[in-house]
């Protein structure tokens, strides 16, 4: 198949999840494109890019190349649009008649970029709508009153160095023994509330340390200064250590000594690729059940109700958990890390980019017979 991704949003070709910190939707895009790629099908990807050429084997383009006749050249089978909900009608008069019309999101229904599929003409210019899990497809049908065979589920997966992190359960067995806790996700989603529930946790284990990989960074944007006390707190706090964000590479590395994932999330995720990606690094889940989050970690971890309208009711809740568990994997250590070893060997098995490609051909071949 010849396939074409299309990306607005950010500065960034094929190899950049590689070697800098970029949000979870464009390495997602990468990732994805390169699996296809590697399973044998000729991709593009249109983004804002300074330096065109071929990134690991997909031909990476600046988005000012996507002309009509660009477009018609090309021949494309399938168009890809990432997270630009108003664009199917634009795309529509620019593509020939047989490339079909894709919308991949992984923003919620509320998100800004979404609000145009609830004009009639804009949602019925997709072929298809590729959503990333039950929660937010029930949201964008009930809320943009969208025919269910129009939208379809393919997840989301962990990012290449985060596959196989360990030869086998020894090896994760050894780069457990420390007492760390990690938090790895951006600094919106609840990391205010970890100083809180950290401090008295800390009093209590002194020999814990929380090492804390968040920034904006991601979105390719300067750090706003509403986070700057944040930063500042989780730097003067007794055992925490802010490190920021990592490329992926550093990143995978990083939380392989990570024994629990403390992410006390207050944002309706609608996947989560860095519990994903925690998961997969043998880290156990402590986070909340709200969004996403139940389906992404597949039955494994542990998660907290969510108080809106009591934060300190929800923050207790989540200090005890982690008590619990922090306890749990101290007395019955082999039974907490065999329990760790099945989360990292469910993760390998179904949640890879390999894995999605072949779901994505098969999802197309079933659902967008070529015209």
């Amino acid at each position: 198949m010849k396939i074409c991704f299309f990306n607005k949003a950010f500065v960034f070709n094929t190899e950049t999840p590689f070697i800098q910190p970029l949000g979870g939707t464009e390495s997602a895009l990468c990732y994805l494109a390169i699996a296809f790629h590697k399973a044998g099908h000729q991709i593009t990807l249109l983004s804002q890019n300074s330096s065109p050429g071929v990134c690991r084997g997909v031909r990476c383009l600046d988005l000012s190349e996507g002309t009509r006749d660009f477009f018609h050249s090309q021949r494309f089978d399938v168009l890809v649009v990432s997270n630009y909900a108003a664009g199917s009608v634009h795309f529509r008069a620019l593509l020939p008649p047989q490339t079909r019309l894709l919308l991949w999101s992984e923003h919620d229904k509320n998100q800004p970029a979404m609000q145009a599929l609830g004009q009639r003409d804009i949602s019925n210019a997709w072929d298809l709508i590729v959503l990333i899990s039950d929660y937010q497809r029930t949201g964008f049908i009930n809320h943009f009153h969208l025919q269910p065979n129009q939208c379809v589920i393919l997840r989301n997966a962990i990012g290449p160095h985060f596959e196989s992190l360990y030869r086998d359960f020894a090896e994760l067995e050894s780069a457990k023994r420390q007492p760390i806790l990690a938090y790895n996700s951006t600094p919106f989603r609840g990391l205010s509330l970890l100083p809180l529930i950290f401090r008295q946790f800390h009093q209590a284990h002194p020999e814990t340390r929380l090492q804390v990989y968040s920034s904006m960074k991601v979105y390719q944007q300067e750090e706003p200064a509403e986070f700057e006390a944040l930063y500042q707190t989780l730097k003067q706090t007794s055992g925490i250590e802010y490190v920021g964000s990592l490329p992926q590479p550093q990143l995978a590395q990083a939380l392989k000594s990570s024994l629990i994932l403390t992410y006390p999330n207050i944002f309706a995720e609608t996947s989560c690729i860095a519990v994903m990606e925690a998961m997969a690094a043998g880290a156990f889940i402590l986070s909340s059940e709200y969004g996403a989050l139940p389906e992404t970690t597949a039955g494994f971890g542990e998660l907290v109700p969510v108080a809106f309208t009591s934060p300190e009711k929800y923050v207790g809740k989540f200090y005890h958990a982690l008590e619990s568990i922090y306890q749990r994997a101290l007395t019955r250590r082999e039974e907490f890390l065999q329990n760790l070893w099945n989360q990292v060997l469910h993760i390998n098995q179904n949640d890879t980019w390999r894995v999605r490609a072949d779901q994505w051909v098969a999802m197309l071949a079933r659902e967008l017979p070529l015209k």
